[in-house]
């Protein structure tokens, strides 16, 4: 009887890992639902993207460019 061993990137998965791996999963309309559930900041009218993203982009032009 030959052996089997389960590799990923060439390093061995235990059977715990494989079982993590191929469980079922909600699908995106579940999962992103259930966010919204468990992180209620996020819903629709909480937070405006402009609050949270203040101040992240650079607003200088950037460098000089030319093909």
């Amino acid at each position: 009887m030959d052996i089997q061993m389960l590799t990923r990137r060439g390093k061995p998965e235990t059977e715990g890992e494989y079982d993590w791996l191929t469980q079922d999963r909600p699908n995106f309309w579940e999962a992103y639902q259930d966010f919204l559930r468990r992180n209620p900041d996020f819903s629709e009218d909480a937070i405006e993207p402009e609050e949270w993203l203040a101040g992240v982009r650079d607003p200088s032009p950037g460098r000089e460019f030319s093909w």
